[in-house]
């Protein structure tokens, strides 16, 4: 996921960040690829890219197996795979919102 135009925070404005769980009130948990430190966002603030060449494209997959990532095809997959699958499985959230 993509944070994009926060008010409160923006220094977290364009990082990268995977959605760890939603909370009662409708934000969802973000850990930051930067740092490790998590957000509690509105969905809203959120954007799908691709977790291999980051883009925002109109055509993403989720992963078949967490729903959390998504990729714009068999090249992406494979770049981000290493990185994805140490994390791959313990996020069950998919942000149907966005």
């Amino acid at each position: 996921m993509l944070i994009s135009a926060l008010k409160a925070k923006p220094q977290y404005n364009w990082q990268y960040g995977v959605v760890e769980a939603p909370q009662d009130s409708g934000r969802l948990t973000v850990r930051l690829e930067a740092g490790g430190s998590s957000l509690r966002l509105k969905p809203a603030n959120l954007e799908k890219v691709c977790s291999g060449c980051k883009g925002a494209g109109l055509k993403l997959s989720a992963c078949s197996r967490c729903k959390s990532a998504f990729s714009c095809g068999k090249d992406c997959i494979k770049a981000a795979w290493q990185v994805h699958k140490k994390g791959c499985g313990k996020q069950l959230w998919l942000v149907d919102a966005l």
